[in-house]
């Protein structure tokens, strides 16, 4: 039962999170119907023609995909990192997976007064810099209590710089 626990709580939440969203009642947008002979195909096609005008937009695209490459690395090593090359064994890792959903939660709370002070590009920029910085110090310094700091900041800062990196792009992209 233990080790199903973790599993069986996420599972809870998400159905919980799928019942507030199914709460939700809000209209759609206004669309126009979909012009004649348009296709899948060729909305994909323009698509990716107005991303490749669009330079900020395709650097944005390009730094998430490259960001999503990284958190999969990260997520498949860092079990191996904090019970081997720590040695902190389970505990340490559940440690370690704690403080970076909680500052992913801190981040979800502190964002907005972040994006109020900075701006939202410069707070992409800050949040990328801080999440690689923790993920310096991290790999470099072979202690769990500095590894569980870290991991806060880079739950903190990825969730601040994941909500505003998608705002941005959401914000170019052509309706």
């Amino acid at each position: 039962a233990g080790a199903a626990a973790p599993f069986a709580a996420n599972a809870a939440t998400c159905l919980a999170a799928a019942a507030l969203v199914a709460s939700l009642r809000i209209p759609g947008p206004e669309r126009p119907p979909r012009p004649a002979g348009s296709t899948l195909r060729r909305e994909t096609a323009e698509g990716l023609r107005a991303l490749g005008r669009d330079r900020v937009l395709c650097g944005l695209c390009a730094a998430t995909a490259l960001c999503n490459v990284g958190m999969g690395a990260l997520v498949a090593t860092l079990v191996i990192h904090v019970t081997g090359w720590l040695g902190a064994g389970t505990r340490g890792y559940a440690a370690a997976l704690t403080a970076y959903t909680a500052g992913s939660l801190a981040g979800g709370v502190a964002g907005g007064r972040i994006v109020a002070r900075l701006g939202r590009v410069r707070t992409v920029l800050l949040a990328g810099t801080v999440q690689t910085a923790a993920l310096v110090v991290t790999g470099v310094v072979r202690s769990l209590p500095v590894a569980v700091a870290a991991l806060t900041v880079f739950g903190l800062m990825g969730m601040v710089g994941n909500v505003n990196t998608t705002t941005l792009m959401q914000q170019r992209s052509p309706a």
